[in-house]
């Protein structure tokens, strides 16, 4: 699949089939996440791989929709560590361009995926550093969970609105 086909063609999937992923597409998927643009190169963040899902179910009260999760045979916590790059801005950045390449990585090798919010200082959060032994000067920050297609979209009309371009200047 080519580079534009996974960017149009990626949606967030809700449902899954189970069913299993090769080793080589997990890699795959990791590699071109760890494959983002970094601020000054820093690469602020470590990735905890979650191979059995139902290790995510004591959560579920403080996030229902994990329920989505525990047909799929990868998910990805996404852990900023604070120390590689003070700047939260960057930090926040960083992990963003690591989760979009996943995505479209998945999408790519024809797997579903799907982005949990983490909110900051939340329960959620809270329960993940625990849950995963998340240790001081890092906090998680973006889960990530990959599978097989469960449903198709149709093709979405084009997003582009040229009302948003501003050329020049506002």
């Amino acid at each position: 699949m080519k580079a534009l086909e996974a960017i149009f063609g990626r949606f967030s999937c809700r449902k899954f089939e189970k069913g299993e992923m090769k080793e080589e597409d997990k890699r795959s998927i990791l590699e071109a996440g760890m494959s983002a643009p970094s601020a000054m190169n820093r690469r602020p963040y470590d990735l905890v791989l979650i191979e059995d899902p139902e290790v995510l179910r004591p959560l579920e009260k403080s996030k229902p929709t994990l329920a989505l999760f525990y047909d799929n045979p990868l998910s990805v916590l996404i852990v900023i560590d604070e120390e590689k790059n003070p700047h939260p801005e960057f930090q926040e950045q960083d992990v963003a361009a690591v989760a979009e390449n996943m995505l479209l990585a998945a999408t790519a090798l024809g797997y579903g995926s799907l982005w949990a919010g983490i909110t900051e200082n939340s329960d959620f959060q809270a329960g993940l550093a625990e849950l995963f032994d998340i240790p001081e000067g890092h906090r998680p920050a973006i889960l990530l969970s990959f599978g097989t297609k469960g449903e198709h979209k149709e093709e979405r009309p084009s997003r582009y609105e040229e009302g948003k371009i501003h050329r020049g200047r506002w």
